[in-house]
């Protein structure tokens, strides 16, 4: 198989208006046949129009809030069964020339009944432009859907990849996959993709009076009867700030300051024990589910100074190993990475209810706080990074944190796992748009919204697909 790299995006039309100024836009199309998986090729499992490879299948179900984001099927992908990192998925070729925009959208989905595990897992959209010859001159990938961007369970998470042709280009290639390898698990579900080329020009059927009023037809032959979204921004030039990692030493370089540990939790070398990077990584070992051992960091020692806000978004994430030489042996035992928000008495107090920022789970009272996803026992793949993480909301009586590592063991053995590459930041929008008033349903009817802008202030409108 050609080497993958992946970004979808959703079907947009884009507008941009400034104050006192109109600009004409017309609706790209949508490049891609079959754009929903809806349509069968020679058998239900196979998605017309689409080349699919490592076992991904046309999927088809009732219950539209899991798998199905519209109409009645989407693509089914899995981890590849190979021991090299892998791709499974499905891409589709549209002619293309040098110098062209392309965008590339679409949804994403993991379900908690078979959501994304493992160390190297994560699903991607991405853009690959190939000469007359079918070699590769260019990738470009959307976020990292379970790496460099949180995946939430139950969520369709959409997905944009943006780029221009280069020299020599005869054509664009449109993938949606999962990477991993056979150590890693789950399915990841794509639909309602679209590829087309942003276009600034044609008749009129966008209009900004006085900077301040945005009319969109729906009711307009172009439009069929999708559904639109207009969202806004004030500059078109911005920028996506960088993740933030305050957890201090991580990786366990050197020696496990600052973090404290307890219970059977200490810092080893990589002369003897397994290390994910660098020099060292964390271990935990421990027979007494009431003792549990673990390690930690508070504001105090996280980074100077720091302090949380109520309404703040924080992530967890860090990597887990079970060793065969000294190995988790009970099911029942976890693994597990854990935020802790803190009051002034540095008492934990309950996650947000109802979040719907959270990854993981909750630990309830006395020993409330947010638990990664996904844990780790005595049947994880030994002898592989597992990737965890955990996300909430900061609560309204919370003003400081605490991080964890955790083993919790059972059945009376002795249970050990090491940690390593423990990071804690604040997740950042992966780009500059927000949505800016009610959906706008393709039904005939022609909408409008009315923006107070104010004075010599300048706004930029696109409509997208929801």
């Amino acid at each position: 198989m050609e080497n993958p790299t992946i970004t979808i995006i959703s079907r947009l039309c884009v507008g941009l208006v400034a104050v006192a100024m109109t600009t004409a836009v017309v609706c790209a199309q949508n490049q891609l046949q079959n754009a929903g998986f809806e349509t069968a090729g020679t058998n239900d499992s196979l998605a017309a129009n689409w080349t699919m490879f490592n076992g991904a299948a046309r999927q088809g179900t009732n219950n539209t809030t899991v798998s199905i984001r519209s109409g009645l099927w989407s693509l089914q992908t899995g981890a590849p069964q190979t021991y090299s990192l892998d791709a499974c998925g499905a891409y589709q070729d549209v002619t293309a020339s040098p110098g062209q925009n392309w965008r590339l959208t679409g949804y994403a989905l993991t379900w908690i009944n078979a959501k994304l595990t493992g160390p190297d897992s994560y699903g991607v959209l991405e853009l690959q432009f190939l000469d007359s010859g079918n070699n590769i001159l260019q990738i470009t990938d959307s976020a990292l859907l379970g790496q460099s961007q949180a995946f939430p369970v139950n969520t369709w998470v959409p997905l944009e990849a943006d780029a221009t042709a280069p020299s020599g280009t005869a054509k664009v290639r449109a993938y949606a996959m999962y990477l991993g390898d056979i150590l890693d698990g789950g399915n990841i579900f794509f639909d309602d993709l679209s590829l087309y080329q942003p276009s600034t020009s044609g008749t009129a059927s966008f209009t900004a009076q006085s900077g301040v009023q945005i009319s969109w037809p729906t009711s307009s032959p172009t439009n069929g009867n999708t559904d639109y979204q207009l969202q806004r921004i004030s500059a078109l030039v911005y920028t996506n700030l960088p993740v933030v990692n305050v957890c201090s030493n991580g990786g366990f370089e050197g020696s496990a300051t600052p973090w404290l540990t307890f219970n059977g939790g200490g810092w080893v070398s990589s002369n003897s024990y397994p290390v994910r990077t660098g020099g060292g990584s964390m271990r935990l070992m421990g027979a007494s589910p009431s003792v549990p051992p673990g390690c930690w960091e508070d504001t105090a020692t996280i980074t100077p100074s720091l302090s949380v806000t109520p309404g703040q978004v924080w992530n967890l994430q860090g990597y887990g190993y079970d060793w065969s030489t000294l190995p988790m042996h009970n099911a029942g035992s976890r693994a597990l990475l854990k935020i802790a928000w803190l009051n002034s008495s540095g008492t934990a107090v309950p996650p947000v209810s109802n979040d719907p920022n959270l990854i993981g789970s909750f630990d309830t009272a006395p020993y409330y706080g947010i638990v990664s996803s996904p844990q780790m026992n005595g049947t994880s793949p030994q002898n592989a990074w597992t990737f965890m993480q955990s996300q909430g909301t900061v609560p309204s009586n919370a003003v400081a944190v605490a991080i964890y590592c955790l083993l919790v063991p059972a059945g009376g053995s002795t249970e050990t796992v090491f940690f390593d590459d423990v990071s804690f930041f604040q997740p950042v929008s992966f780009n500059g748009w927000v949505n800016y008033g009610p959906l706008w349903l393709g039904n005939g009817l022609t909408n409008s919204m009315v923006d107070a802008i104010g004075t010599n202030a300048a706004r930029f409108y696109r409509m997208t697909t929801p």
